[in-house]
């Protein structure tokens, strides 16, 4: 079957809200149809609704009328206040053809919000694409891959950014098979985080050991690398790093050098680089030369905002080697990791035995990873104790709490502390019925020493780690994910999704293999 509309069911089928509409003037045995409306039941739209000729022709006409420009770009800002309204911070727009779906990701979870009719996804994409956006090509391509900035004038209040990128989408019900997904990434600050970077620190949810390395990494030069997924805080965490370092040496100069600027840094000198979007090459090369034409700018400290190229990293290193402060980022697992990261970059680049400059004590200076957790509602959380009087295979608590989440987290969380375990509730009036109020960070944050960077330059990662643990009393960001739900501020089932690995990974890791009692316990199959 060709999954794009048939020529003779266009004007009288049409997909509205997830529904598929179907004129009374079609035979319900319509060969074509029955194709059609199986070929959507596999695609999700189960649900068809028949309506007389004259009701149908009114429905039509409704949704599919054609948008002018400036209708669509109202559309455009309409959806971006809406976001801005409920803090979300990303929206998804994915234009299938037949129809477009609108995603918000607010405090980490994506909800449906909104679905545009056949044809207005695709004008609403290449309009914003084309007419409201800054650094971007001059023409919109569903078959390629695209980056922009949103321009200031089209920001909702209190949002710094909006970062748009595209990728081509497979989209069977289109005429083409061709559609588009578009991210776009709302930067704004919610964390009302101010003064010290003590202070900072500890609002955005790092621990008082975490603050106090912190406080030592801020006072050295050398090279500070945090790093977890997109979505994790990085940005927002080196941007209360910096407005706070600036603030107390008020006699030193410092800069920042993004593609493109996310956050407004109050006391730093934000350098912008002005490349083309869509050559990463040229890119790379333009960010070398903007951090060398930083390094002659009489700095004292600077902030990168992501280490993307080798030839950045190279650039980075060297600028380190110089005795400057500096605080980047890069997208890792752990934060032992990032070395093995980095490492390899410059090994495809073509540099000989990269570890020994990154491995250099006077380079890297600090090693953080984090990921943020949804934070429960106090009014509406649920408690363990009520959970598990739930009967066993009872479908409420089988969702709330999977077998595999419940036998975990018997295994790692103290018993006497399981009266303080929760889980998210259903919503209520102080939480807009989300049953979370706000994100907070769980993370690992290293100080490097002679001796962990002697293991890792050799690349003994075990040694590094046991170093870690050992001596300066590290604890992982599955540890801190530990505390937090110990303490009955986030719920291990969500907590455990948002990790990426089981919660009782570091009990399983902690003798550094896994044998088959031990991936038993992981997946949750045995208990305490």
């Amino acid at each position: 079957m060709n999954s794009a509309m048939p020529e003779n069911l266009k004007g009288t089928v049409i997909i509205v809200d997830g529904v598929v509409h179907i004129s009374d003037s079609l035979a319900k045995d319509d060969h074509e149809l029955l194709s059609y409306l199986s070929f959507a039941a596999r695609k999700g739209f189960t649900e068809n609704k028949w309506h007389s000729i004259k009701e149908f022709a009114e429905l039509y006409k409704k949704n599919k009328k054609a948008v002018s420009e400036s209708e669509v770009q109202n559309m455009a800002v309409n959806i971006l206040q809406d976001a801005r309204e409920v803090g979300a911070s990303d929206i998804h727009i994915a234009d299938y053809g037949a129809f477009t779906t609108i995603q918000f990701r607010r405090m980490g979870m994506l909800e449906e919000r909104e679905q545009l009719p056949e044809g207005v996804g695709h004008k609403l994409l290449s309009s914003m694409y084309t007419t409201m956006t800054e650094g971007a090509d001059s023409n919109f391509s569903k078959t390629e891959r695209q980056d922009a900035t949103l321009k200031s004038e089209f920001l909702p209040a209190d949002v710094q950014s909006v970062r748009l990128h595209t990728e081509p989408l497979q989209a069977e019900m289109a005429k083409d098979k061709q559609g588009t997904f578009m991210a776009m990434r709302l930067l704004y600050d919610v964390t009302e985080a101010t003064g010290t970077l003590e202070e900072r620190m500890r609002t955005l949810g790092y621990t008082e050991q975490h603050i106090e390395i912190f406080k030592y990494l801020s006072t050295r030069s050398g090279c500070v690398i945090f790093s977890g997924p997109t979505g994790s805080g990085k940005t927002t965490a080196m941007k209360h790093v910096m407005e706070s370092i600036a603030a107390e040496n008020r006699d030193k100069s410092y800069m920042s050098l993004e593609d493109p600027p996310e956050f407004t840094m109050n006391l730093v000198k934000q350098i912008r680089l002005v490349s083309d979007y869509t050559d990463e090459a040229k890119r790379a090369v333009l960010f070398r030369a903007a951090l060398g034409g930083m390094m002659r700018s009489d700095i004292d400290g600077l902030m990168i905002g992501e280490m993307r190229y080798p030839e950045v990293v190279m650039a980075v290193l060297r600028a380190a080697q110089t005795g400057h402060s500096i605080w980047t980022s890069t997208h890792a697992s752990s934060a032992l990791n990032i070395i093995t990261l980095l490492s390899t970059m410059l090994t495809d680049y073509g540099i000989a035995q990269p570890r020994n400059y990154l491995c250099d004590h006077s380079i890297c200076s600090g090693l953080i990873n984090q990921r943020l957790v949804p934070v429960l509602c106090e009014h509406c959380k649920r408690p363990f104790t009520e959970i598990v009087k739930l009967p066993e295979n009872d479908p409420e608590r089988l969702r709330i709490l999977p077998r595999g989440v419940f036998n975990r987290m018997l295994e790692v969380i103290d018993t006497d502390k399981l009266e303080n375990v929760y889980f998210k509730g259903n919503g209520c009036e102080h939480c807009d019925n989300m049953g979370i109020v706000s994100q907070t960070v769980v993370a690992e944050v290293i100080a490097t020493d002679y001796i962990m960077l002697e293991h890792l330059r050799k690349n003994d990662f075990i040694g590094a780690h046991k170093h870690w643990i050992n001596e300066q009393n590290g604890k992982s960001y599955v540890g801190h994910a530990l505390d937090l739900i110990s303490e009955g501020k986030v719920d291990p089932t969500a907590v455990e999704k948002k990790l990426g690995v089981p919660l009782n990974y570091d009990k399983a890791f902690g003798h550094y293999s896994f044998n088959a009692e031990d991936l038993n316990r992981m997946s949750g199959a045995g208990g305490k």
